[in-house]
């Protein structure tokens, strides 16, 4: 039997078992406390996040959403929650690659559109990491969506107002482009007038040749003869001319669609190396090599039409920079593989240095001197290609030799999808 001091004993050990569970279950409530504290803290500042931020499960469905998500898709967070993020993402063909992945594994920055419930078309910018839940091992899918309409609409505006600038630029060699043909059509119509007048002449001098035989000068007949269809077709290949230019710096000057078209490449190299004729035809004489085989390239005209003007026009600088007094040359030359068409642009300038070789693609960088170049060509070139075409842009250089750009355009269909998307660099 235990004795009373044995009871007072295991009551003590009780009553400090007792005050040590108190204890601990406080702290459990401090720590709880905290926890929901600090869970509220974080809830407030992703609820403050203007940029859409949403979980998926690993089968691609929605656990939760942030506001600015809420407000994108038009929805609130529990009409949203456990729909399959297909219902509003065009393009999950990369998201299913990922999901197969190991956590940590990370989808780099892509430009897709998202759908809100009220079918409204959304451009955003897509990233996504796959991370280990928290709550039971499973793996999510963390995306960042950046609604991007108003910078499309800030850059859309910013081209068309560099096509502007370049048409400006462009403007008194195009005109000169056009007076020439237009003056020999004038001066050709003009002595058509005259030979109209002659033949009238003649022709009633023969209806009474009986009288009037001496009258008849033969070789002034032979003259407009000979000279009147040469006229005539000297004056259709001017209307010719100053149509193509005209035609070409309607398809420059033309806005272009948000949506790619299929387009010939080679026909968009033809315009405008007859839009920018002015620029270099003083200082060299230039070969278009077209592969007629290139099938039409989804793409989009207007920005390739800018890109294409910015690599012609440098390498005319280029080459009179070099030879001020000698006609250099540029060639432009295309080509396929089975999933490209490529583009070659090349000049016998004088080449690029070294210490300049990995600045050209720089925002505001120019060897030029103030007042003849901003810097924006190349990087706007560089921009169009890569991240508007999913393509690459590069360069091979000798100097006292010359430059070619090599730009690489996919042959992909639109509606193929891909798993990195505008992910490709620029290399030199």
């Amino acid at each position: 039997m235990p004795g009373e001091s044995d009871i007072n004993k295991a009551n003590e050990q009780i009553q400090q078992l007792e005050s040590a569970i108190e204890d601990l279950t406080r702290q459990v409530c401090i720590e709880q406390e905290h926890l929901r504290k600090t869970r509220d803290y974080f809830s407030r500042i992703i609820g403050s996040v203007q940029t859409t931020l949403i979980v998926l499960s690993d089968s691609l469905h929605i656990v939760s959403v942030n506001s600015a998500g809420e407000k994108l898709l038009k929805a609130t967070s529990a009409e949203l929650v456990s729909q399959p993020i297909s219902n509003f993402l065009q393009d999950t063909f990369a998201l299913e690659r990922l999901r197969l992945g190991d956590s940590g594994a990370a989808l780099t920055q892509q430009e897709l559109i998202m759908k809100s419930r009220e079918g409204d078309a959304i451009p955003i910018l897509f990233s996504a990491t796959l991370v280990d839940s928290s709550e039971d091992g499973t793996q999510e899918v963390v995306c960042i969506a950046t609604d991007v309409r108003e910078k499309k609409q800030l850059e859309g505006q910013l081209l068309q107002a560099q096509k502007l600038e370049s048409i400006g630029q462009l403007a008194a060699g195009i005109a000169h482009e056009i007076n020439t043909p237009i003056q020999f059509v004038g001066d050709n119509t003009r002595f058509l007038q005259d030979a109209f007048q002659d033949l009238q002449n003649a022709i009633g001098i023969l209806k009474n040749a009986s009288s009037n035989t001496s009258a008849l000068n033969v070789s002034e007949l032979d003259y407009l003869s000979a000279e009147i269809p040469r006229a005539i077709e000297q004056t259709l290949d001017g209307i010719t001319r100053v149509s193509k230019i005209v035609r070409a710096m309607k398809e420059f000057a033309h806005p272009g669609t948000e949506d790619k078209q299929a387009i010939d490449i080679n026909g968009l190299l033809d315009s405008t190396s007859i839009v920018s004729r002015n620029e270099w035809k003083y200082a060299a004489d230039l070969e278009l090599i077209l592969d007629k085989s290139i099938p039409l390239v989804p793409c989009h005209p207007a920005e390739l039409n800018q890109a294409f003007l910015n690599l012609i026009v440098n390498a005319a600088h280029a080459v009179a920079e070099k030879s001020p007094n000698d006609k250099g040359k540029i060639t432009i030359k295309t080509s396929r593989t089975a999933d490209h068409a490529i583009v070659a642009i090349s000049d016998t300038g004088n080449g690029i240095p070294d210490h300049i070789a990995g600045k050209i693609f720089d925002p505001f960088f120019t060897t030029k001197p103030v007042g003849k170049g901003t810097g924006q060509g190349l990087s706007m070139t560089r921009s169009i290609i890569v991240e508007r075409h999913g393509g690459t842009v590069s360069f091979s250089s000798k100097v006292g030799e010359g430059t070619t750009f090599e730009i690489r355009l996919p042959l992909r269909p639109a509606d193929e999808p891909a798993v990195k998307l505008f992910s490709t660099e620029t290399h030199a």
